[in-house]
């Protein structure tokens, strides 16, 4: 925000400067000399002002990549293991309140969904591990299956819906 204001400050010392003698400027050294440095502090303070802006594309990136990484894990785990816990979905989808302030709602929403799945899918591997009736594992088992396979799914809308934030250009 500095370097807009040094920029916006050097064009007004410009344009003023050349309104203010009708061009008079021109004649003398020192005028030639004030407008060529008003130029170049333009430039360099627009320079200023795109590396900037790109450095803060750089650094949330990184913060980006970070949870779509996390999120990558859980999906992962689901489908090599079959199962999750609750930390680990907290990790991925619930836990990170960074996430609220680096995506769109689009990707909350879709974090929302991914830590409800994978509540669900915790619950019933975790039910799964107690004693039950043969109808309750039967059931709790088709419960597990069904999220596995929508974890499965996952992976290309997960690719999908983060694609937007994960770009430098």
């Amino acid at each position: 925000v500095n370097v807009f204001l040094v920029w916006l400050l050097a064009i007004l010392v410009f344009v003023a400067s050349a309104l203010a003698g009708y061009f008079q400027w021109l004649k003398s050294p020192d005028g030639i000399l004030g407008s060529v440095t008003a130029i170049a502090v333009a430039y360099i303070a627009w320079e200023q002002f795109r590396v900037n802006r790109m450095r803060l594309q750089v650094d949330l990136y990184d913060r980006r990549l970070a949870v779509y990484q996390d999120l990558r894990d859980l999906l992962q785990t689901v489908l090599q293991e079959g199962r999750t816990d609750m930390a680990q979905v907290n990790r991925a989808a619930g836990g990170n309140a960074e996430s609220d302030f680096l995506f769109g709602p689009e990707v909350e929403s879709y974090l929302r969904e991914v830590h409800k799945q994978g509540v669900k899918l915790a619950i019933a591997c975790d039910q799964l591990r107690g004693v039950l009736t043969p109808e309750q594992r039967q059931e709790q088992a088709k419960v597990a299956h069904d999220m596995c396979a929508w974890f499965l799914e996952q992976f290309a809308e997960a690719k999908k819906v983060f694609r937007p934030y994960l770009r430098l250009a």
